[in-house]
């Protein structure tokens, strides 16, 4: 249960450092700038994976968390993540200078 408490808190944490980091920010602007994407990015897969090792008693006692989604949230993370690579790829400069 301890350990649960500081997967909570961890996961609160890094949610928070994405509220911060995209308070002030546009979709244009999140769409435009790679840093902003990648860091939360990777803070919503750590989140999902965080929620992972959350035991089921306290699951149980946390009903409000749709922690089916959250456990989906990697995988589903990793197939939008793949998607935007090959949309940059397919834009980068040296591809068009290639073609």
């Amino acid at each position: 249960m301890q350990q649960d408490s500081q997967f909570l808190i961890d996961m609160l944490h890094l949610a928070q450092r994405i509220v911060d980091c995209t308070a002030s920010s546009s979709l244009n602007d999140f769409y435009e700038d790679v840093k902003l994407q990648d860091d939360t990015l990777r803070r919503l897969l750590k989140i999902g994976k965080t929620a992972r090792r959350i035991s089921p008693e306290t699951r149980q006692q946390m009903i409000a968390i749709n922690w089916c989604a959250m456990d989906e949230m990697k995988s589903r993370l990793m197939q939008m993540i793949m998607r935007l690579m090959i949309d940059r790829v397919w834009r980068s400069p040296i591809l068009k200078y290639l073609r």
